[in-house]
């Protein structure tokens, strides 16, 4: 277990040297800006991937393509796992969900759970992302059908482990109310791992896991996110 909070905290202190100090001070709409950034509807797969693997793409720039993307998808499929990688960067997991997976982590680290207040905030920036349509639209096609993760998708996309690990945490949230803390004595685990979107996060974990070569993480995640019995 320690190894695996070692390998968490090391995620987390990546997630952290690429954070601002504000958390989600806009709704995700307003941040992206959409009307001041022009994508043309019949951008290339090749010019599309250029955009995202620049390192300077704003997020307005990426919510931008990530429109463009998924009207693409409906009659290029091919277009989904751009999509996803576009909808990471448009609502800026990594920035905007470090503070509070740092401070979950910290709590491990130390030997305590987190609160009932600390896990109803990381659930509640979780559920924020998920609550923008087009970024949710992007991480359904994650799901292949009840639950199971579509490989196709999440290989096409180019997704890092730490960026995997982080999309798991947003659909597993949006199995849950608003809020609501997983890890209370009263949370009824057997049915929300019967859930879809705890199915796909599960696997989801074990793919981010898988490349982190380390299997112990799955299982560290989960005491906070019971998504697999």
């Amino acid at each position: 277990m320690r190894r695996a909070r070692a390998i968490l905290v090391t995620v987390i202190l990546a997630l952290s040297l690429a954070a601002c100090q504000a958390m989600f001070t806009t709704s995700l709409g307003t941040a992206f800006e959409r009307d001041k950034i022009t994508i043309p509807a019949d951008i290339s797969a090749a010019d599309a991937q250029t955009i995202l693997d620049d390192p300077d793409t704003s997020p307005a720039a990426y919510a931008a393509l990530l429109v463009v993307l998924n009207d693409q998808v409906a009659t290029n499929p091919a277009a989904a796992g751009l999509a996803l990688t576009a909808a990471v960067g448009a609502s800026q997991l990594e920035t905007n969900l470090a503070d509070p997976l740092n401070d979950i982590l910290k709590k491990a680290i130390g030997g305590t759970s987190p609160t009932p207040a600390e896990m109803s905030a990381i659930v509640t920036a979780l559920q924020k992302t998920d609550d923008n349509t087009e970024v949710a639209a992007a991480l359904a096609r994650l799901d292949s059908g009840g639950g199971s993760l579509d490989a196709d998708v999440l290989a096409a996309s180019g997704l890092s482990p730490t960026n995997v690990l982080l999309v798991a945490l947003v659909i597993a949230s949006s199995a849950l109310g608003p809020g609501e803390d997983p890890t209370d004595p009263g949370f009824d685990a057997a049915a929300y791992q019967l859930t879809p979107q705890a199915m796909l996060a599960a696997d989801l974990l074990s793919a981010a896991a898988s490349e982190l070569t380390n299997t112990e993480l799955l299982d560290s995640i989960s005491q906070y996110f019971p998504v697999t019995p």
